[in-house]
């Protein structure tokens, strides 16, 4: 396995302040979750925008047709 292949590919969903649920914001690639959660935060809240981050992996994301 090459080091590319150990990063997974996460999603990212922020809840803004005022709002009520989280929305997807984009996509990180890390190698483990923790990782992730960093990466979510230098990259989707550089200004203090979001008071919760969830971090999925994308594999793990079961979504309907």
């Amino acid at each position: 396995m090459t080091k590319d292949e150990s990063w997974a590919l996460y999603e990212i969903f922020i809840r803004s302040r005022g709002g009520l649920d989280h929305k997807h914001v984009g996509s990180v690639h890390a190698v483990d979750n923790r990782m992730a959660l960093e990466h979510a935060r230098d990259v989707y809240t550089r200004r203090q925008e979001g008071v919760s981050i969830w971090v999925v992996r994308s594999s793990d994301i079961l979504a309907s047709d």
